[in-house]
């Protein structure tokens, strides 16, 4: 799983680079094998006015058809990339699930006629 974290407004030090890496890995680790590439970025919307303005935006690359993102915005940078991790590994389990059911679903057997009851001798 590669992992690129990018930033705007908001000074990426080397502590905050560590902890979305760590924070990430984490949220996606029973997952690592099936993703291609994960960004994050991390921005600052209204500068210092401060507020809810803290932005985080997962983006999940994978073998599914479509990429899955991710926004999240809180007080502090580590809520919002916890919170988007989080729902980042959530969303992407919800995805993997319903395609397996999906592909489960149409590779069932298909019956030619109605299934006796247990009664009913099967006829021959």
């Amino acid at each position: 799983m590669i992992i690129e974290i990018r930033s705007a407004g908001i000074p990426l030090t080397p502590g905050l680079r560590a902890l979305v890496a760590r924070r990430v890995r984490f949220a996606m680790e029973k997952f690592a094998e099936r993703i291609q590439k994960l960004t994050v970025r991390l921005a600052d919307v209204n500068g210092p006015r401060g507020g809810r303005d803290k932005r985080c935006v997962v983006r999940l690359e994978s073998h599914l058809r479509e990429p899955i993102v991710i926004a999240e915005r809180q007080e502090r940078i580590q809520a919002a990339v916890s919170a988007a991790a989080e729902r980042a590994s959530r969303t992407f389990e919800r995805r993997i699930r319903s395609q397996e059911f999906a592909r489960r679903r149409w590779a069932l057997p298909r019956h030619a006629g109605p299934v006796p009851d247990a009664g009913e001798e099967a006829e021959s």
